[in-house]
């Protein structure tokens, strides 16, 4: 369920099994109502010339684009995400995020980060986590082509327990 609403998470829930995701989106006490995007999502602006973009997808995975206009912007952007089992995240070795239920077992995921510039360019990103935190550092600078944008992607269908290999 996606709210034009900021202060209200959006919910992430997957129809084939029990799970259910809360997620804050970035600077959610200061951004303006949603509006609905032409990408079919919710687009928020966020003040501090960057906006975050709620758009569900097709495959029932969940994708938050966060676009960045200038180097005034932040260069982290913070997602509280909470589950309905009450568990963890867990960061993995090649940077996405594990999503455990209480007994630890595979929950969800967040896709590995990303972030590109106006043409297209890779730049650097990753996640790190802190409590129910998850929060994703862009590496631009004054000489970054704007706009960036960036993403967590999160789903179940998405990223599905038969190709996701938890890290021991």
């Amino acid at each position: 369920m996606i709210t034009t609403d900021p202060e209200k998470p959006v919910v992430y829930e997957d129809s084939a099994t029990t799970m259910k995701l809360h997620v804050r989106l970035p600077n959610a006490d200061k951004a303006s109502q949603g509006k609905r995007s032409e990408l079919g999502g919710v687009t928020f602006d966020n003040f501090d010339d960057s906006t975050s973009t709620v758009l569900p997808k097709t495959d029932g995975s969940l994708q938050i684009a966060t676009v960045i206009e200038s180097s005034e912007a932040p260069n982290e952007y913070e997602y509280t995400v909470t589950s309905k089992s009450g568990g963890e995240m867990v960061l993995e070795r090649d940077g996405s995020v594990s999503i455990l239920d209480e007994n630890g077992e595979w929950e969800a995921g967040v896709a590995r980060p990303w972030a590109k510039d106006a043409n297209g360019n890779e730049i650097p990103t990753e996640y790190r986590i802190d409590g129910d935190k998850l929060i994703q550092h862009v590496a631009f600078d004054n000489d970054t082509d704007f706009p960036v944008v960036a993403d967590p992607w999160l789903g179940y269908n998405l990223i599905s327990k038969t190709s996701w290999a938890m890290d021991l």
